[in-house]
C-alpha cells in the first residue's frame, strides 16, 4: 500500500509546473514539515493579513491548523469570507491533530505529504484543515465532500 501511495504522490507532483506555496494559519509542525520537503513553501499567515482582500491569491492553498499546544484560534468574519472566496480547489480535512505526529510517524508523514499534493493538483486555491475548522469556511456540501476526500487519501495509505 505505501508503494501505491508513493507512485501516487510522485504521479501528482510530476504534473506540477512550480513549487506550491501553502499560507499557514497556526504555528506548529505543519509548516516547518512543509519548508523541509524541499519541494513546498509555507509561510505563517495572520488573521490581518487573511483579512487582507486578495492577499490569498499569491498562494496554491490555505492551511487551518493550531498554535503549538493551543486548541486553535477563531478567523475574524473578514478573513473567515476571504478564506471562503479564495477555496475552490481540491479540499483535505484530516480527522486527527497530524502536527503532533509529523517527523516520527512514517506513515502520517506520507498521508501529509499526499494532502499537500492533492489540495494543490486542482484548480482553484486548496484547503487542507482538521475537523475543528469553524463550518463558517466552507459550505455543508463542499464540508461532507472534504470528509469524503480525507477518507479516500486514507484509502490509499
Amino acid at each position: 500500500r505505501l508503494a501505491l501511495a508513493t507512485a501516487f504522490s510522485f504521479g501528482l507532483f510530476s504534473s506540477m509546473s512550480h513549487a506550491a506555496t501553502f499560507a499557514v494559519f497556526g504555528d506548529n509542525e505543519i509548516d516547518n514539515f512543509i519548508n523541509e520537503t524541499g519541494v513546498f513553501r509555507a509561510m505563517i499567515v495572520s488573521d490581518e493579513q487573511l483579512a487582507t482582500d486578495g492577499f490569498l491569491n499569491q498562494f496554491d492553498a490555505f492551511i487551518y491548523t493550531r498554535n503549538g499546544a493551543s486548541i486553535g484560534e477563531s478567523l475574524s468574519t473578514e478573513a473567515s469570507a476571504n478564506v471562503r472566496e479564495f477555496v475552490t480547489g481540491n479540499t483535505v480535512l484530516l480527522n486527527a491533530d497530524i502536527a503532533n505526529t509529523l517527523g516520527p510517524d512514517g506513515i502520517a508523514n506520507q498521508l501529509f505529504y499526499n494532502a499537500l499534493l492533492f489540495s494543490t493538483s486542482g484548480s482553484g486555491g486548496g484547503f487542507i484543515g482538521g475537523l475543528q475548522v469553524r463550518p463558517q469556511l466552507l459550505n455543508r456540501t463542499r464540508m461532507a465532500w472534504s470528509l469524503l476526500v480525507c477518507l479516500r487519501v486514507m484509502q490509499v495509505l
